[in-house]
């Protein structure tokens, strides 16, 4: 008799040799995985009032937290060009999250998640959040709210 840990292995298997699919799985947690680059990766959109609804959050998994996933997902297989939040959208979470280097070493914006490849980032001490990297636009936005409390330092143009 076949298991679903089996069965959850055999998908597994899927999406390791076929890198241009991805599992969709439940609204909560950890919401798209596939294999890119030889790692797993996990993304899913932050929303609430913590980050912008556009922010990307990633994480690696093992090859046994990818098939825990699997096994405890209800999960879609889908096209990674088709891996959108929401249909119509211009851009997958997986466009999104390379825009915004999920997956890379490079430092983000707390708010946007725009990676300081593309944007100057700078930290701040805010009200609520600690010291928190921002690029230019959000910390306009920030500081017209109120959130921005002083110049933490680290970062480019950053005054000490």
């Amino acid at each position: 008799m076949t298991t679903p840990r089996e069965i959850a292995a055999d998908i597994r298997e899927y999406l390791r040799s076929n890198s241009a699919v991805c599992a969709e799985g439940a609204a909560h947690g950890w919401r798209w995985l596939r294999f890119c680059a030889g790692e797993w990766r996990a993304v899913r959109y932050c929303s609430g009032d913590e980050r912008r609804s556009s922010y990307v959050e990633g994480r690696v998994f093992d090859d046994d937290e990818a098939l825990d996933w699997i096994e405890s997902h209800p999960a879609t297989l889908r096209p990674t060009a088709e891996a959108y939040r929401w249909d119509p959208a211009e851009q997958t979470v997986w466009e999104d999250a390379c825009e915004q280097d999920v997956f890379s070493d490079f430092d983000r914006c707390f708010w946007c998640g725009g990676s300081d490849r593309d944007h100057d980032l700078q930290e701040y001490q805010t009200v609520e959040d600690g010291v928190c990297s921002l690029c230019d636009e959000c910390h306009t936005a920030w500081a017209d709210a109120g959130e921005i409390v002083s110049t933490a330092g680290k970062g480019r143009g950053a005054k000490a």
